[in-house]
């Protein structure tokens, strides 16, 4: 497994090829249904981030995160059916580049909505830190619930 950047080529190839989890979550709060436009979105973003590649070099994972407004990010990732060959080594990189950097002085918020069924993601996104905040009933266009996990990192008081 290696991580590489993301590039358009690697983030289209995840999204054409991913898990049917991640589809049903991705397409449920989008306008458009192809993969490619997702792929589109992530390169206009220009987010932190990196894609996993398999030992063949195949890219698997896509993870990212984007500021939203100063200080507060949007998380991401998605994966082909591939993903329990790179899980260990993207856990481990999201461990020691994304979350220092959500905690650090730069973000005091990070967050990621995860479709309620999803529970590989909600069980992933907890070993990762991240705390289940709150319940979004027909958040997804078909009426789909979401969770909201985040890392938090309030500012230190000033006296």
């Amino acid at each position: 497994m290696r991580i590489v950047e993301l590039t358009f080529d690697r983030v289209k190839h995840v999204a054409v090829n991913m898990r049917a989890k991640d589809r049903e979550e991705i397409f449920a709060t989008r306008w458009s249904e192809d993969p490619e436009v997702v792929a589109e979105t992530i390169d206009t973003l220009k987010p932190i981030g990196f894609v996993a590649l398999a030992d063949d070099d195949e890219p698997v994972c896509v993870l990212g995160a984007y500021e939203m407004w100063p200080k507060v990010m949007s998380v991401f990732m998605f994966a082909t059916d591939r993903w329990k060959e790179v899980s260990i080594g993207t856990t481990k990189a999201v461990k020691r580049m994304l979350i220092p950097y959500a905690l650090s002085e730069k973000v005091m918020r990070a967050e990621c909505k995860s479709l309620s069924t999803h529970d590989d993601a909600h069980r992933w996104l907890e070993s990762l830190g991240a705390s289940k905040e709150s319940e979004h009933p027909y958040y997804g266009k078909n009426g789909e619930t979401f969770f909201t996990y985040s890392w938090t990192n309030p500012p230190a008081k000033t006296n």
